[in-house]
């Protein structure tokens, strides 16, 4: 418990490192998102279609305008 507060741990998540370095040793505490696409990532038709859309209409619009403008227009949910 004293190890995990000096690291800024949880309990749970100092035991389960330790498990894993045990296991599979330096190499059990690598990221293992690394390589891996996110969940919440864009589907790649929808964003190449965000991209033409801002090339060909929305050009010159800042980032959180061209948003707004996705969202209310497109039908875009993601941030």
């Amino acid at each position: 418990m004293e190890a995990a507060q000096l690291l800024g741990l949880s309990e749970r998540t100092f035991r389960r490192w330790c498990c894993r370095y045990e296991e599979a040793g330096e190499a059990g505490l690598l990221d293992r998102r690394l390589g891996k696409a996110s969940g919440k990532r864009v589907p790649l038709d929808r964003e190449f279609e965000v991209e033409t859309l801002y090339r060909t209409r929305y050009g010159g619009f800042t980032a959180k305008h061209f948003h707004e403008h996705l969202v209310k227009d497109h039908q875009f949910n993601w941030s």
